[in-house]
């Protein structure tokens, strides 16, 4: 049975909801879409449900609409979720570490240099290689701080365009090691997350610590697309 109902979910309760889905023996589960929905989600949930009824499904089916709709549909842009922002702490030198392909693979080489330029706003200048031919990459990030709720547009070096707004929600910090960032979209019609970051104050990871990392991401995002990124030769 698909049950949808208003109430604010927090990142733990989604990631064991999706953890009993994949671990009971058996498959006909009573699911609780408990997330303070915008309209479009909670519409997208109740379509969900009279797919349910429509097919007569089978005993996979339910779980595997249940995990596209915490997967897709009913992922939040809330920045509740996020921890606030030290920017002077924040600010300096970054890797990038690993994270999920915006278009077909990571760029290699990827930094990120980070500049405070007042009590609650900040730049950033992201460089790396093409994962293509090589070509050097460069982004130029303008950025809003108010607590958790953090704010920003890329602009691609040489264009007029600027991309965003984008939220950055900081999933976790050590501002002298590493940091877990979701940046997704802000939009009113429709909230999701679009990638995940994992910065290093290292060039590299030991992988022990990267396995951990992307655990912990896996509770918003499937841990499956985080990649590595490619720091050899740079």
């Amino acid at each position: 049975m698909f049950v949808c109902v208003r109430r604010r979910q927090t990142p733990h309760e989604q990631y064991v909801v999706d953890n009993e889905l994949k671990s009971r023996q058996n498959p006909r589960l009573r699911f609780q879409y408990t997330r303070n929905s915008s309209r479009g989600d909670t519409t997208a949930c109740e379509s969900l449900r009279a797919e349910l009824k429509m097919f007569h499904a089978r005993d996979i089916l339910p779980m595997l609409i249940c995990t596209m709709c915490l997967i897709s549909y009913c992922a939040s842009c809330s920045p509740d979720i996020g921890q606030p922002l030290d920017l002077s702490q924040f600010a300096g030198e970054w890797y990038f570490a690993a994270g999920t392909p915006v278009n077909v693979s990571l760029s290699r080489c990827g930094r990120f240099l980070v500049r405070q330029t007042s009590p609650n706003t900040f730049t950033v200048k992201f460089t790396a290689l093409s994962y293509k031919n090589d070509i050097p990459t460069v982004f130029n990030i303008d950025g809003n701080v108010n607590g958790n709720d953090i704010v920003a547009t890329w602009q691609l070096q040489g264009s007029k365009k600027r991309l965003g707004p984008f939220r950055h929600v900081i999933a976790f910090v050590s501002y002298d090691t590493v940091l877990g960032m979701l940046v997704c979209y802000e939009s009113t019609h429709h909230q999701g997350y679009k990638f995940v970051m994992i910065w290093s104050r290292e060039r590299s990871l030991p992988l022990p610590i990267l396995k951990e990392l992307r655990s912990k991401m896996g509770a918003y995002i499937n841990q499956g697309r985080i990649r590595m990124v490619d720091h050899g030769d740079c």
